[in-house]
């Protein structure tokens, strides 16, 4: 995102967003296909995994702006409100449940057959987004803003703009410090309590 961000956002103006999001959802596929691959070969290699998770994090570059305008071509303006608090909620709900659901499964059928799960999931999210046919882009008559300068243009709208400001100091705050709960149980869970990821959301009790 550091890196890429600025010219994700880009992509995501000039191109048609349905159309992203459904090449983007299939190279997430790949990433957790391979990672399921190397997972049940026992060859996850330190280096594969950090080379994975950044081809990760490129698609996501594009992925994030494009699924959150995409919003707007789903319902319109008027109900971008209670969409966005939807996406949202959903979105906090798959990170409480999400985890359980795994340790169970993780559990149940083991590392490898969980991956095996996540990559064959996006399979619902692709036919999900064959049978969406959104409005037209309002936009749509207006050129594509160009490649060069378009990074640096978006943060001279931000910086004229003290209230767009104060928004990403907080958001970029709390995204650094608060949200990375993912690695900070992670490392509790190794490194702490030494347990795995099957007794990771248990309660204390029975992990005792």
């Amino acid at each position: 995102m550091l890196l890429f961000g600025l010219w994700g956002g880009v992509v995501a103006d000039r191109y048609d967003r349905r159309t992203l999001l459904l090449w983007t959802q299939t190279l997430y596929a790949v990433q957790a296909l391979l990672l399921t691959v190397i997972v049940f070969s026992g060859h996850a290699a330190l280096w594969l995994l950090y080379v994975l998770s950044f081809a990760l994090g490129c698609v996501f570059t594009v992925e994030n702006p494009a699924r959150l305008s995409f919003v707007t071509e789903l319902v319109g303006r008027a109900l971008i409100p209670k969409a966005a608090g939807l996406n949202i909620l959903s979105l906090n709900a798959a990170r409480l449940i999400g985890p359980a659901i795994a340790r169970v499964l993780i559990g149940a059928i083991g590392t490898g057959w969980v991956f095996a799960l996540n990559a064959v999931s996006f399979t619902v999210v692709l036919a999900g987004l064959l049978s969406i046919r959104p409005r037209a882009r309002e936009a749509r008559a207006v050129s594509r803003p160009p490649w060069t300068g378009a990074g640096a243009e978006g943060l001279r709208y931000v910086a004229a703009r003290p209230e767009l400001v104060g928004v990403f100091t907080i958001f970029g705050l709390a995204a650094t410090f608060a949200v990375n709960f993912p690695t900070t149980l992670t490392l509790f869970a190794g490194r702490v309590f030494d347990v795995g990821s099957r007794v990771l959301d248990l309660p204390r009790e029975e992990k005792e």
